[in-house]
């Protein structure tokens, strides 16, 4: 297979969290890994065990370390949660990190307009991830950066499972919104509290066939919204490997063969029912974040 560059946007919204699903920041009050810092291609560097901080201008020690204790600690918490305790050790490749100070550093070496605040690149193949990269719009202020790195790791620490076909999206962003960490979850579970109110849901067919994000705002809201809350359906009901199991088979079978092979669902419209049945006995917790801290 060849290696093909796959790459992922931040979405802007996140559901709610639930006491046994607390995700939360990580500071350097709370972990302090080792970091060496030294100058490469003109950037000044903080190097952690699995990630190199590449920054310009001035960026305080205090802040590195913070920004190194929360990739690394989250990297762990979803690595182990999603694909097992062994992933700890594993890690094929570097993670390049690259603050930018203003928006046009940031849109010229993402390529990305400036409002994503962060965006991850990945060249995986033949069952290996080759590169990683993650651009971050640098707040030198507040806890958006952050956020949106926990987001944006999720895409970037899931490669190591699929290395051999690309993800799903509904699992990619779904997954993804159920790792980040951040304060804009009641917008989005306002979207899909409406949505189901109004009968407006996406069908669990078109969920898990979508090749590309809805063009529109609202729609591209509730695709998110209602991918993170299926993927907390499953993981509740089933398990975090099952969900990774209908992602994987969903990309190689037809939707009902996928979804009896991994599910007790028959087939879309069964499972579509048992969620939907799920999501009217939850709507009091509003919760889909699934990554566990220890």
């Amino acid at each position: 297979m060849k290696t093909r560059l796959l790459m992922s946007i931040l979405p802007l919204v996140v559901m709610a969290s639930a006491p046994a699903f607390e995700n939360r920041s990580v500071s350097a009050n709370d972990v302090s890994v080792a970091v060496r810092h030294f100058v490469s291609d003109g950037w000044q560097v903080a190097a952690t065990q699995n990630f190199h901080i590449h920054h310009r201008g001035a960026v305080s020690v205090k802040r590195l370390q913070q920004l190194a204790d929360h990739l690394e600690t989250r990297r762990h918490t979803i690595g182990t949660t999603w694909l097992g305790s062994e992933f700890a050790s594993h890690w094929s490749v570097t993670c390049d990190v690259f603050l930018h100070q203003t928006d046009a550093q940031y849109e010229q070496h993402s390529r990305m307009p400036a409002e994503t605040v962060g965006y991850a690149r990945l060249k995986v193949g033949r069952g290996k991830v080759w590169l990683r990269r993650l651009d971050l719009r640098w707040q030198t202020e507040g806890q958006k950066t952050f956020d949106v790195a926990s987001h944006e790791l999720t895409h970037i620490v899931l490669a190591e499972r699929f290395c051999w076909r690309q993800i799903p999206r509904w699992a990619d962003e779904g997954i993804a919104i159920a790792s980040e960490t951040g304060e804009r979850p009641e917008r989005l579970s306002r979207v899909l509290r409406d949505a189901a109110e109004a009968g407006r849901l996406f069908s669990i067919r078109e969920l898990l066939t979508a090749h590309s994000y809805p063009g529109d705002r609202q729609m591209a809201d509730l695709f998110y919204a209602q991918s993170a809350s299926l993927v907390k359906y499953l993981a509740e009901t089933h398990s975090y490997e099952h969900v990774l199991r209908l992602a994987d088979a969903s990309t190689t079978h037809e939707v009902t063969s996928a979804i009896s092979a991994t599910t007790t669902a028959r087939d879309a419209t069964d499972l579509g029912q048992r969620w939907e049945a799920w999501l009217r006995s939850n709507q009091g917790a509003d919760s889909v974040l699934v990554a566990r801290d220890e």
